[in-house]
């Protein structure tokens, strides 16, 4: 029985009129603004100031600052200080992907995928984005630019395929958007690898890091330990934390192929 693929069309054409951002390396697309306008709602939020967060993070968005429409994001699909309403994340993740935020483009499609919200819309974005997935929950690359084509592509899969697809890129994909670098990592210096393999079938994340770089000069901590140690101890906690609770977030369906296995390395790189 096909997958019910809903208000998928008219999605997938809207969708497609987005841009991608042609992001040069090296290149500052206001980042000092972004900061500041981050701390400034971030500041309210902390003092549980509902209506200056709201006014900072709208100051935010006029000016287009890529983080604070990536927060926007977050706090409608949250519902931090504002109504949960998960149309209006997606606009501004899609405003902020097109703003050249990294992160926002992974968000828009776990947020797709997290209760199959929007399977399609899910599959299309992780077919235009090229995302790391199993080779059975690819289409052929021209598909992805023809939103018939492409409905009618998924709806000849079964259902179980759809929803084993969407689970596997939901993680994936929430992972990469919500796995920055940890701070104290940035504070000391140090640079570092964290690699992933990921068994859908079974539901399991497992991390080990990779070389770790102190940037500045090694000096000693507590214990005797270096911080190239302590510190790929912190890549460890940070990731597994965030992959545990990810893992919460979707539901694994039955039937997932256990020949699936997603390896990926998340490098944290101090600037």
């Amino acid at each position: 029985m096909p997958h019910p693929l809903t208000r998928i069309a008219a999605t997938l054409i809207a969708a497609a009129a987005i841009p991608f951002p042609a992001i040069a390396a090296g290149v500052d697309y206001s980042q000092q603004l972004d900061e500041q306008g981050l701390r400034s709602v971030h500041a309210f939020l902390e003092h549980k100031d509902c209506p200056g967060a709201v006014k900072a993070l709208n100051k935010g968005v006029a000016d287009k600052q890529r983080a604070v429409l990536l927060l926007a994001g977050s706090m409608f699909e949250q519902g931090i200080c504002v109504k949960q309403d998960w149309t209006r994340a997606a606009h501004f993740y899609q405003r902020a992907h097109e703003a050249g935020s990294k992160s926002a483009m992974p968000r828009l499609i776990s947020g797709y995928a997290e209760q199959n919200r929007d399977p399609a819309a899910a599959l299309w974005w992780m077919a235009k984005t090229r995302a790391n997935l199993p080779q059975a929950c690819t289409v052929a690359n021209h598909l992805a630019d023809n939103p018939d084509a492409f409905v009618a592509a998924l709806n000849a899969w079964p259902a179980g395929k759809i929803d084993a697809c969407v689970y596997t890129g939901g993680v994936l994909q929430r992972l990469i958007g919500d796995i920055e670098f940890p701070g104290a990592g940035a504070v000391a210096g140090v640079s570092g690898d964290a690699n992933l393999v990921f068994v859908p079938s079974a539901g399991t994340l497992t991390w080990t890091s990779g070389n770790v770089e102190r940037i500045a000069v090694t000096r000693r901590v507590e214990h005797g330990e270096t911080d190239s140690v302590v510190f790929k101890d912190a890549f460890l906690g940070h990731v597994r934390s965030i992959g545990a609770r990810t893992l919460t977030q979707f539901k694994k369906p039955d039937g997932i192929d256990p020949a699936w296995t997603i390896s990926m390395k998340f490098s944290f790189k101090y600037q």
